[in-house]
């Protein structure tokens, strides 16, 4: 078996878009992105994956659909990069500049939820809290002007040592 991203579609196009791949093309089963955080314990965002995943499960009886873990999926697309030719500096420098000036891919916009969430005690033993503290959670998605996301990032931060500093560029 082989496991192929597709292409990236809007959250609320993901139940039309799949049916309609599933009517078109030989699909064997369905993989969802499990996540977990690294102590184990599902994110908050399954809150928002279950639901969904019940809903593929109804429409598709006869396909299963199977959770995979996608903790490490970033630290594999960076060795993918250098694998690829992008040079450390670059990787840690200005990554916006590089998919600007190296790529020629024109950024169009970030997402950004910031909300309240408590901290775990993984989390509170990390960021030298308590565990229950109130951290600020800042989900970000960033798309490019072909409407595609090329960043999704998630960072947690004591609320009284964050800020955050946006600038909106006409």
């Amino acid at each position: 078996m082989i496991a192929n991203g597709l292409t990236t579609v809007p959250t609320h196009e993901l139940l039309t878009f799949i049916l309609d791949y599933v009517g078109k093309e030989p699909v064997e089963r369905i993989l969802v992105g499990l996540p977990k955080q690294m102590n184990n314990e599902a994110s908050e965002n399954m809150k928002n994956i279950e639901p969904f995943v019940r809903s593929l499960k109804k429409r598709f009886p006869e396909l299963p659909v199977e959770y995979v873990d996608e903790r490490f999926t970033s630290v594999l697309a960076h060795r993918t990069m250098l694998e690829a030719g992008l040079k450390k500096k670059d990787l840690y420098g200005s990554l916006y500049r590089f998919i600007r000036e190296q790529c020629g891919l024109k950024i169009s916009s970030f997402h950004r939820t910031i909300r309240a969430v408590a901290a775990t005690e993984e989390e509170a033993e990390r960021l030298d809290t308590k565990p229950g503290s109130p951290l600020l959670e800042l989900n970000q998605i960033g798309f490019l002007d072909s409407g595609a996301a090329f960043e999704y990032s998630v960072s947690r931060n004591v609320g009284d040592r964050f800020e955050l500093h946006n600038v909106t560029l006409a």
